[in-house]
């Protein structure tokens, strides 16, 4: 996400990883700083972790069953493309992801617990209002792809 206010925490982007591999059949593909990349621990089997160029990562995305993002740059070309998307929005990204900007059915699902921030966003480290998201649901809207 570019921040650990925006962002999950390594334990809890290993959590959901896992759980995605569990739910699909698919190869799954990761793509980030090396940094970023390097938080997500040992990947699965049937995972891979690739830096890309912003026309690599549109190509990337444009030939996926289905994407799953933060709210960031990737899930905004994700939903230009029309294809399906699972977007885990902060508190403060939510307004983003109304059917005025990208019409029905994009995002195809979007995940997210603003209720965490009631008295408005932590900012001190990991968004909070991220890591309530429960993996294992993401997982299983995402298995239906």
């Amino acid at each position: 996400s570019g921040s650990n206010a925006r962002g999950l925490s390594p334990e809890y982007k290993q959590t959901l990883v896992e759980a995605l591999a569990k739910a699909l059949p698919v190869p799954l593909v990761f793509t980030g700083t090396v940094t970023e990349t390097a938080s997500l621990g040992t990947l699965p089997q049937n995972a891979r972790a690739a830096q890309t160029t912003i026309q690599e990562l549109a190509h990337l995305i444009d030939h996926s069953a289905v994407m799953v993002s933060l709210d960031t740059g990737a899930a905004h070309i994700a939903a230009h493309l029309r294809k399906p998307l699972i977007v885990l929005a902060s508190c403060v990204g939510v307004q983003w992801w109304g059917r005025d900007m990208y019409g029905e059915g994009v995002p195809t699902a979007l995940f997210e617990r603003a209720d965490v921030c009631k008295n408005g966003h932590d900012y001190s480290g990991y968004a909070k209002c991220l890591e309530a998201i429960n993996p294992d649901e993401v997982a299983r809207i995402v298995a239906k792809f």
